[in-house]
């Protein structure tokens, strides 16, 4: 069974996780520098909620959530894009090991 696993991006980093396995990252936008055929990325996304009234509420602003779904057994590395689009945007990278 995958699992969501809540990841915020920082300094260069190794990640094993298995297929079926979701990122969930709070991050801008991503490039896949390597491993293409080994993950899906989805987003970015806005999150949002479901008010009282049965409506979707979501922030004003720039899409700040990422999904990356591990598809298969393979490595990945992943550059995270981070903070403001219009300011002082950086990079993360992410080496993304995938395992049965």
């Amino acid at each position: 069974m995958g699992r969501l696993i809540e990841f915020q991006p920082g300094p260069t980093e190794r990640l094993t996780i298995s297929v079926g396995d979701v990122l969930l990252v709070g991050a801008a936008g991503v490039v896949v520098q390597s491993g293409a055929e080994a993950v899906e990325v989805v987003g970015p996304l806005l999150p949002g909620v479901v008010g009282d009234n049965g409506r979707v509420l979501a922030p004003a602003g720039a899409p700040n959530t990422l999904l990356i779904v591990a598809r298969k057994v393979g490595k990945a590395v992943l550059a995270f894009k981070t903070g403001a689009p219009y300011r002082s945007v950086e990079t993360a990278t992410l080496d993304l090991d995938i395992v049965a």
